[in-house]
């Protein structure tokens, strides 16, 4: 396919703009950003595949942005023995058009010239081709699926020779193909045949081993039998023996016993020896501490009766100053007294100046309240009877809205009656009578029935026919705005509109007198303020002032602050004399108590003194001195004689070692549990083994073995079959497959050579790239360096896909090809690589297109054999198509112009479609064309079909 020129209108930036392409070689299409260049791509594809009727995102996204304009496309476009003219308008009056230049002239319009370029791009296109070969600007730069190309693919096995395998060939490798995937998945994994054979081998092997094992069962169980009788036996003896030495250890411990309770009683009688002893020691003790006691209170008795008289003598001293500082303290109470007296009539006289103030402020606010109520309660007034607000205004604004709009709708699809007076007239005009000069003209638009009466010569009526439906509309709107302004009681608009101002002028006076009233009873009740006067008024009167007093109310405070300060004065004063009293108060009070208790004190000392002389006397006439010594010294000699017989007894227990045969002793018994619990053990798992080898001698345990033997056996067998059948269609396959992978190779070859040719201009002479079965560049080999492509670095990458796409293209019959369209690439390769890239565009020497799209043309200088086509951006105006492409003005007119165009009659659908017209207005519009007869309507319901007059069947009879 080639594409000779694209002519883009009104799409997306572009407002007229055709550009015309080389028909062989390169197209370097010039321009800056957002200049449209993508937008040609983008068009051809459009234009290609949505018909014009579609409502695709596609479609709607190329709208332009500034201005109502529909897109069209045209393209002139070669495929193969196909050569034509197609053109497209979306969106507004859609329209399709088809001019066929070869092999035979033809125009088509419509839905038939869309399938038209359909089916010739269908067999002359290859899409993937057209896909494969193209850089897109907003995708990153990829490889391209070559393989499966089938121009591609003729060029390639015409280049080798006709090295691809023929149809004996390849049925041959279908069948080994078929029998390889009776065993094996694509992927090389066995299938259920071969899995059901190794399966069953393995069952049969597990089943066999299962039998052996239950045979080997058997003779583990009678080797057991034989160990379990051995170990009881042994068992037997050994509880013989632990019995023996049980009773020997039992008899040694019933003598340790005895001796620990001889222990015990001697520990006992020592215990009771030590505590007689210790009552002795304290009471010899408790004797010698009464006597010292009694001297340390004789001479504490003497010290306090002496710090008594010394502490009467300051107590006297104290109360006498005490005297001295009442009367200090009684002349500053008295000074004090006088500063408060004044101080309180100071104070008394600013409250009444503050309460005078705060009343003539409160007079003043209740007045100001008073006023906004006033104001508040004749707004509410005139809004209590007022019927029209603000949504009431507006459903009447939009009811009369709505009955202007019907009214000029009305006036505006309804005929005019225009009369010119040919000679002097007099007629009734509806009634009214009217008179017409010569030349007079008057037009009248006929919104309603209308009668002209000539007197005496005719009456003309003319109805409104279709526009019934209109007057009718108008009717309701006019009766809907009426019934708005009843309820609301205005005549109409204009009253509504002064009423609603009038409404809105109370309401903002109310919302004034409600500021007004919340100011001035800030956050109170008027009757409050009320209550708070009658308040005040009656503590002013109560107020007693002197003339001599200050009127204003700053020197009443000052003078008030002035007598505090004196206060505050004669009150500390006062308050020093009171705690200088008090201090001194106290101080003779404490030394008094002091005397007092000191002497309390020596009499409490003398009493505990006579207390206990009387207490140490009567301790000595029970027991003296001497015979407590005595008595304690026979409790120590009996002690001692206890602890040694104590020790003895204990000595004679230790002998015996007691640790040793209570430990002999229990671990002979333990020994004995264990042996017991053996026994138990041992005889419990023999009777069990007996009556499991009697079960296995009705099981027939062998016979079982050699069945699972046989079945493994056979099992093997059929294993065996299945594995070689299976690889032997495995290694015909892969032989086969091998060897057609090499002859596919050969055909590969020619790929490889012309895009090793190529890219030897950009990489050097050793380059060698590996090419994959589905012409993908697999990696590339420099200086004997070998990178993966996908390793390579992402210029490289770039150079290297572009190049594919041009050697591709010169390999490709032109008459089988499409145009290589590379939009804004080589963005990553630096500039060395650039020169040489512009040679490679040179070498390729296509007889295909090469469509270069670019804002940047440095990139592109070194291309010598490219035509240059400049783009520049567009003005944001819209255009119309030529003259011979002129659009419909109305519908009535795009629907004779469809009629025109098309070579038979149209149904509705069509119509509507090929018209553009809206749904809405074809009912009015095809009525109005068959009463006037400009077309002619034949059939019925959906079979109706429509022809222009001169169309019509008959028309030729008739003329």
């Amino acid at each position: 396919m080639k594409i000779h020129y694209v002519h883009l209108r009104n799409f997306r930036g572009v407002t007229d703009r055709r550009v015309d392409f080389a028909e062989s070689g390169v197209t370097v299409v010039e321009g800056v950003n957002e200049a449209g260049k993508s937008s040609m791509i983008e068009a051809i594809d459009l234009l290609l595949k949505h018909p014009d009727g579609s409502k695709s995102s596609q479609v709607l996204a190329v709208r332009p942005r500034s201005v109502d304009a529909a897109p069209e496309v045209e393209a002139e476009i070669t495929a193969g023995k196909y050569r034509f003219v197609f053109g497209k308008r979306w969106c507004k009056h859609p329209r399709t058009t088809l001019r066929m230049i070869e092999p035979a002239p033809a125009d088509l319009v419509g839905r038939e010239a869309h399938d038209r370029v359909q089916e010739m791009v269908k067999e002359t296109l290859d899409d993937g081709l057209w896909a494969a070969l193209r850089v897109a600007q907003n995708e990153p730069i990829s490889q391209s699926a070559l393989g499966g190309n089938d121009a591609l693919m003729r060029a390639l096995d015409a280049a080798a020779g006709g090295a691809r395998e023929t149809g004996r060939e390849s049925s041959l490798f279908e069948r080994v193909e078929r029998e390889y995937l009776k065993y094996y998945t694509p992927g090389g994994k066995a299938k259920a045949e071969l899995k059901a054979a190794a399966e069953q081998r393995e069952e049969a092997k597990r089943v066999a081993a299962a039998e052996e094992e239950s045979l080997r069962e058997v003779e583990r169980d009678v080797e057991r039998h034989a160990e379990l009788t051995r170990e009881l036996t042994s068992l037997s003896a050994e509880l013989v023996e632990q019995k023996e030495e049980l009773a020997e250890w039992v008899g040694r411990k019933s003598a340790l016993d005895e001796r620990r309770a001889l222990v015990e009683t001697l520990s006992s009688r020592l215990a009771v020896v030590s505590a007689e002893t210790d009552a002795a020691e304290v009471a010899v003790a408790t004797r010698h501490e009464l006597v010292a006691a009694i001297a340390a209170q004789e001479h504490s008795a003497a010290e306090i009766l002496e710090e008594a008289a010394q502490a009467q003598v300051t107590a006297d001293a104290a109360q006498a100053l005490a005297r001295d500082a009442e009367l200090t303290l009684n002349a500053a109470t008295q000074a004090a007294e006088r500063a408060e007296s004044e101080e309180r009539r100071a104070a008394e006289h600013v409250r009444y100046l503050h309460d005078k103030a705060e009343l003539d402020d409160l007079t003043r606010r209740a007045s100001r309240a008073e006023e906004a109520i006033e104001q508040r309660n004749a707004a509410e007034a005139f809004l209590a009877i007022c019927t029209l607000d603000e949504p009431g205004f507006a459903a009447l604004e939009a009811a009369y809205a709505a009955s202007r709009e019907a009214l000029a709708v009305l006036e505006a699809g309804a005929p005019t009656l225009e009369l010119e007076a040919l000679a002097r007239l007099e007629v009734s005009l509806n009634g009214e009578p009217a008179t017409f000069e010569v030349g007079d003209v008057r037009s009248e638009p006929v919104t309603d029935t209308l009668e002209l009466v000539f007197p005496e010569q005719a009456l003309l009526r003319i109805g409104l026919g279709n526009g019934q439906d209109l007057k009718l509309a108008a009717d309701e709107a006019e009766a809907d705005f009426r019934r708005c302004c009843a309820d609301a009681a205005v005549e109409g608009i204009a009253e509504a509109r002064n009423v609603i101002a009038k409404r809105r002028a109370v309401e903002s006076d109310r919302l004034t007198a409600q500021q007004a009233l919340k100011l001035a009873l800030d956050d109170r009740l008027l009757d409050d303020i009320r209550s708070d006067r009658v308040r005040l008024s009656a503590r002013i009167n109560s107020y007693t002032t002197s003339d001599e007093r200050p009127g204003d109310l700053a020197t009443a405070v000052a003078t008030e602050l002035d007598a505090r300060k004196q206060t505050e004065s004669a009150r500390r004063k006062a308050s020093d004399a009171a705690t200088r009293h008090q201090d001194l108060l106290a101080a003779g009070t404490e030394a008094n108590n002091n005397a007092i208790a000191l002497r309390t004190q020596s009499g409490s000392a003398q009493e505990q003194l006579l207390l206990m002389r009387d207490r140490l006397a009567t301790a000595r006439a029970d027991a003296p001195d001497d015979s407590l010594t005595e008595r304690l010294t026979n409790c120590e000699d009996t002690r001692s004689a206890a602890r040694l017989a104590l020790a003895a007894a204990e000595a004679d227990l230790a002998s015996q070692d007691p640790e040793t045969v209570e430990a002999r002793l229990t671990a002979t018994q333990a020994w004995g549990e264990r042996l017991e619990e053996d026994h138990r053990s041992r005889t419990s798992d023999l009777t069990k083994l007996q009556g499991r080898l009697e079960l296995a001698g009705t099981e027939g345990r062998q016979d079982r073995f050699d069945r699972a033997q046989a079945a493994w056996s056979e099992a093997e067998r059929r294993y065996d079959s299945a594995h070689r059948r299976s690889s032997a269609a495995s290694c015909l396959f892969t032989t086969l497959r091998t060897a057609r992978e090499t002859a596919k190779q050969t055909y590969v070859q020619p790929f490889r050579d012309q895009l090793e040719r190529l890219g030897r201009i950009v990489f050097g002479p050793t380059l060698k790239l590996g090419i994959d079965s589905d012409l993908r560049i697999a990696n590339r080999t420099l200086e004997n360096i070998t990178v993966g492509y996908d390793d390579l670095s992402t210029g490289t990458r770039e150079q290297l896909c572009i190049i594919t796409r041009l050697a591709c293209a010169a390999m490709i019959d032109p008459a089988d090809g499409a145009p290589v369209i590379i939009d804004d690439a080589l963005g990553h390769t630096d500039p060395e690589r650039l020169a040489r890239m512009g040679a490679v565009f040179t070498a390729a020497n296509t007889q295909s297109q090469v469509i270069v799209l670019t804002c940047t043309p440095e990139r592109y200088r070194r291309v010598g054999n490219a035509k240059v086509v400049p783009v520049r951006p567009c003005r944001s105006t819209a255009v119309e198509a030529p003259s011979g492409h002129a659009l419909p003005d109305g519908p009535e007119d795009a629907i004779l112009a469809c009629l025109d165009r098309a070579t038979g009659p149209l149904g509705k659908a069509d119509l509507i479609r090929l018209s553009g017209i809206d749904e809405t207005q074809w009912t009015p519009t095809i009525r109005a064309l068959v009463d006037q007869e400009k077309i002619v309507k034949t059939g019925d319901r959906r079979g109706t079909l429509y022809h222009p007059k001169w169309q019509a069947p008959g028309a030729e009879l008739a003329s």
